[in-house]
């Protein structure tokens, strides 16, 4: 409020609002006119206090420093520029990378498929494919006849005598025609066939038809079906997998894939590679593998290692005309022969002479064995001086090549009896052979007198999920002798194959277990004199079993007295027959210990075995089974025979 008024209100609003818009004019002019009481201005400058000399000496030497580098620099430039160089510095700096191996190999790897196909094409030479000609001209008649019998015939129509016009005789036109120049009459296929038709009511007849007879479905026709339902996910692929791969032969497989190849133009071991994922990768790619070319790929592998003892185990277990197939598919898929590769890879020279005799194609097939020979031979080699193991010429290595692998195992079963205990191999290593050529000796006489429980060994140190090895080797061996390596591993590692596989194989062990518990064909066992070959694989039969006899009938006496008796006869003899007893003198029935082994063998591993059981325990007496009984339980700790 305005000082006017005096604490009155002031009578107008526009007044008092004049009059105090003049005194806020005021107090500000005030306010910019006052003077402070204080030197706010900057403090003088003095030059004594600016001057730094110590800082601008340091600045004059670090330029005196930076100005005679710069001259040695433009020198060292200048005499470049001016000169000519005569040494090359300069370094070719490669970018690093993390996955610079994998590609080196991956290079390596191609150079070496183009290197094998550049091979193949200079080798190749040009052929006819007679058969395959044949095949496209069937093929091409089958379609020809199925368009035909797709496509309606309009020919023209003739009747009467005119469908037959054209085959009259013109005598007016032909009669200066000698006899000589016209071609004989073709009979037609149907006037032979007339004799043979059904007569009809009105006097004509037609043509007998051949029965239809049904065509069964092949056992790879079914499988591939199954194979192909497993791919599309309409069936579980592992019960697909046992039923039509695992349950067949190596010959069955193969034929069923190229089936399902052919029915659906589709890659088998892709499609079911896709479908199981891949815990079943190995696997597939296991059982639709020809097994010449795993075998081929082992030796591949073996040779380029240097493992001369892989190569001899593969080889001694081969008959002559498996290892010819096994060398055409070595130079098939390697670009190389096997003799070439080995001359190539292996450092020692002893070593390619074994491995050439054993790849020999002169060695017979048989399984008889001459002991004579066989002592008169090893009797050599104990006698024999140096060299005798590794010479070229030697009588080793001769009998390497031109022996059976039968009459070699006898060789060496006798050179350790007439060599007073001294097995084959120690004769080598003290002839100063070379280590490897120990090795490989010591392998093939393990392969050839243990092959179970060579095998055996191999699969234990090959139990892991996924292994390859493990698979081609149990699908190898599931067609021979399967069982006798189960016998050898239980023996051995006090465990089953077949759940030492469930333990350790990963997803897959199911399956590869079968493998394992996988029985040879019945009536393919032969004895063990004989001999078989399964896919070029020696395998020895099971020992022949003495057959069962008739328990001895009671002594004479009893007979004389129901001879007195015609009508109680039979019931004499009945009663008075002595009942045997294991052990009893005279008595030839089995053996107690024998029979025990044969129910304890029937029910181990997967299921029963009921043929032994049935065998043994029908044609045994009360007491005979009571003794069985006790026997058992005193031999396995439980009671198994009821």
């Amino acid at each position: 409020m305005s000082s006017r008024m005096h604490g009155f209100q002031s009578p107008s609003k526009l007044l008092q609002k004049k009059w105090e818009q003049q005194e806020q004019r005021r107090h500000m002019k005030k306010v910019h006119t006052v003077k402070t009481g204080l030197d706010n201005r900057a403090p003088r400058h003095y030059p004594h206090l600016m001057v730094r000399l110590k800082k601008i000496q340091q600045d004059e030497q670090r330029q005196a420093e930076i100005d005679h580098e710069n001259r040695i620099l433009l020198q060292k430039m200048s005499t470049i520029m001016t000169n000519r160089g005569s040494l090359d510095n300069w370094n070719d700096y490669e970018p690093k990378s993390l996955n610079h191996l994998a590609r080196e190999h991956m290079q390596d790897k191609i150079a070496e498929e183009n290197l094998g196909l550049a091979r193949r094409l200079q080798a190749i030479r040009p052929a006819y494919e007679v058969d395959k000609f044949e095949e496209e001209f069937q093929k091409h008649e089958h379609f020809l006849d199925m368009w035909a019998s797709s496509t309606k015939d309009f020919g023209p129509l003739h009747k009467g005598s005119q469908k037959y016009e054209d085959t009259y005789y013109e005598s007016d036109f032909e009669e200066e025609d000698d006899e000589s120049f016209r071609l004989p009459k073709i009979g037609s296929r149907m006037s032979s066939q007339m004799s043979q038709h059904t007569p009809r009511k009105d006097g004509t007849s037609v043509p007998k038809l051949p029965k239809i007879q049904s065509k069964k479905e092949s056992t790879a026709d079914a499988d591939a079906k199954l194979l192909f339902r497993a791919v599309k996910q309409l069936a579980k692929g592992d019960e697909v997998i046992l039923k039509a791969l695992i349950r067949r032969t190596h010959s069955q497989r193969m034929l069923t894939m190229q089936t399902f190849n052919d029915h659906y133009d589709l890659d088998l071991t892709t499609e079911l590679k896709a479908a199981m994922g891949p815990n079943y990768k190995t696997l597939i790619e296991c059982l639709l593998t020809d097994r010449q070319k795993t075998d081929a790929t082992t030796l591949r592998t073996a040779v380029q290692k240097n493992d001369v003892a892989g190569i001899v185990e593969i080889l001694c277990t081969r008959y002559s005309n498996a290892i010819s197939s096994i060398q055409k598919t070595y130079q098939a898929e390697f670009s190389v022969s096997f003799e070439d590769d080995i001359k190539r890879n292996l450092r020692e020279k002893d070593c390619q002479e074994l491995v050439k005799a054993l790849t020999s194609t002169e060695r017979p097939q048989s399984m008889d064995v001459d002991q004579n020979k066989a002592d008169y031979e090893a009797e050599e080699l104990c006698g024999g001086g140096e060299d005798r193991f590794t010479h070229p010429e030697g009588l080793f290595l001769t009998i390497l090549r031109t022996e059976s692998i039968a009459q070699i195992r006898a060789l060496f079963n006798s050179f350790k009896t007439l060599s007073g205990g001294q097995s084959l191999p120690e004769g080598a290593q003290s002839d100063r052979c070379s280590s490897k050529f120990v090795d490989a000796i010591r392998g093939l006489d393990y392969c050839l007198n243990s092959p179970p429980g060579a095998y055996a060994e191999k699969i234990h140190s090959h139990l892991r999920p996924n292994d390859r090895d493990l698979i081609e080797l149990l699908l190898a061996r599931s067609e021979t002798d399967m069982r006798a390596i189960r016998r050898a591993y239980k023996r051995k590692y006090s465990i089953e194959l077949i759940e030492a596989i469930m333990i350790k194989c990963g997803e897959a062990s199911p399956l590869i277990a079968h493998i394992a518990a996988k029985e040879t064909a019945a009536g393919q066992n032969k004895s063990q004199d004989q001999g078989r070959r399964v896919n070029g694989v020696l395998v020895l039969g099971p020992p022949k079993k003495q057959p069962m006899r008739k328990p001895p009938e009671s002594p004479r006496k009893d007979v004389d007295l129901a001879e007195k008796s015609p009508l109680g006869k039979k019931a004499a003899l009945q009663t008075k027959r002595r009942v045997p007893q294991y052990g009893a003198a005279g008595d030839k029935t089995p053996r107690l210990d024998e029979d025990v082994r044969r129910i304890h063998e029937a029910m181990q591993g997967w299921g029963t075995n009921e043929a032994p059981l049935i065998d043994i325990l029908v044609s045994r007496t009360n007491a005979q089974r009571q003794q069985l009984k006790r026997k058992y339980s005193k031999a396995y700790k439980k009671v198994r025979v009821v």
